[in-house]
Formats: structure tokens, C-alpha cells, sequence
């Protein structure tokens, strides 16, 4: 856990290895990392992104943007 690049960490269980795991996280160099202990959680999870493009400046026609060159 040390080396490992990661934003987040998911551990459910109440264990000795959870207890470890908290362990490593707060021995880590660098940014405080959640602990994500939720077991449903979906947005927990992920990270959408978007893209929008915007046809507004032809008017709202798409094949106007196509047609510029």
C-alpha cells in the first residue's frame, strides 16, 4: 500500500487485516486516503466524466461544425 498509487481504499470487513489495512494507510506518506467501508456504495466507486459539445454556435445544427474545415 505504500508504493501504490491509488485515491481511495474499499475494505468492508472488521477483521485483523482491516486493522492492518488502517495501519498502512496512516503510516503512508502523502494524502490522507478514505477508507470506503460501505459495502453498497456505488458512488463510492467511481468517477464519471463527461464531454458535451456544444452545437449551439452553428445554430444548433451539427453538420455545420462537420462541414467547416
Amino acid at each position: 500500500l505504500a508504493r501504490v498509487a491509488v485515491d481511495a481504499v474499499a475494505y468492508a470487513a472488521r477483521d485483523a487485516r482491516g486493522r492492518a489495512l488502517r495501519r498502512a494507510m496512516a503510516e503512508r506518506e502523502g494524502p490522507i486516503l478514505p477508507l470506503i467501508r460501505a459495502v453498497i456504495a456505488p458512488a463510492s466507486y467511481c468517477l464519471e466524466r463527461c464531454v458535451c459539445i456544444d452545437t449551439t454556435a452553428a445554430g444548433g445544427n451539427a453538420s455545420l461544425l462537420s462541414a467547416a474545415e
